[in-house]
C-alpha cells in the first residue's frame, strides 16, 4: 500500500492543535450556561430556610393577633361599665345598682366581669362631709394572662 507523502496517519487518540482548543472553547462555553447539581441544592435550602421563616414568622403574628384582640374586647368591657357608671345620675344607689358579677359577656364567652363599689364617708372638722365612691371592674377569662383591671373615684353630686 502506498501512502501519499503528504498524508498525515492520525491515531484516534491523536488530534491536531486546533481540535483541542476548539474542544476547549466548547466545553467552557457549556459550563457557563448552566447550574452544577450543588448550586442547585444550597440555593434550593436558602429557599426552604427563608420559606420556613417567614411561615413561623406569620404564625407568631397570627397568636398575638388573637391575643391582642381579645385583651383589647375584654378592656373595652371593662370601659364601657366605667362609663355606665359614670353617667348614672342615682349616685347614692351605684352600689345596689352595679355591684356584682357578670358571666355574659357580649364576644367574650367564658369571661366574667366584676364590679366592686365601696362608698367612703368622711366627717371633716367642722361637720363637713367628703363623700365618694371607689369603683373598680375586672374582666378575667381564657386567653388574658392576667385580668384586666380599672378603678375610678366619683364624688358625691
Amino acid at each position: 500500500m502506498l501512502i501519499p507523502q503528504n498524508a498525515v496517519h492520525r491515531s484516534p487518540t491523536h488530534r491536531s492543535v486546533g481540535e483541542d482548543a476548539a474542544r476547549q472553547q466548547e466545553a467552557a462555553r457549556s459550563g457557563t450556561r448552566g447550574f452544577t447539581l450543588l448550586e442547585v441544592l444550597v440555593a434550593l435550602i436558602i429557599l426552604t430556610v427563608a420559606v420556613l421563616g417567614v411561615a413561623s414568622s406569620a404564625g407568631r403574628l397570627s397568636t398575638v393577633s388573637a391575643h391582642t384582640q381579645v385583651r383589647t374586647l375584654a378592656l373595652q368591657s371593662v370601659e364601657d361599665r366605667l362609663s355606665l357608671i359614670r353617667l348614672d345620675p342615682r349616685y347614692v344607689e351605684l352600689d345596689s345598682i352595679y355591684a356584682g358579677q357578670e358571666d355574659q359577656l357580649p364576644g367574650l364567652d367564658g369571661f366574667k366581669r366584676t364590679t366592686a363599689v365601696a362608698r367612703t364617708e368622711d366627717v371633716q372638722v367642722g361637720g363637713t362631709v367628703i363623700d365618694y365612691q371607689h369603683i373598680s371592674v375586672t374582666v378575667e377569662g381564657p386567653g388574658l394572662p392576667n385580668p384586666i383591671t380599672r378603678t375610678i373615684t366619683l364624688g358625691a353630686p
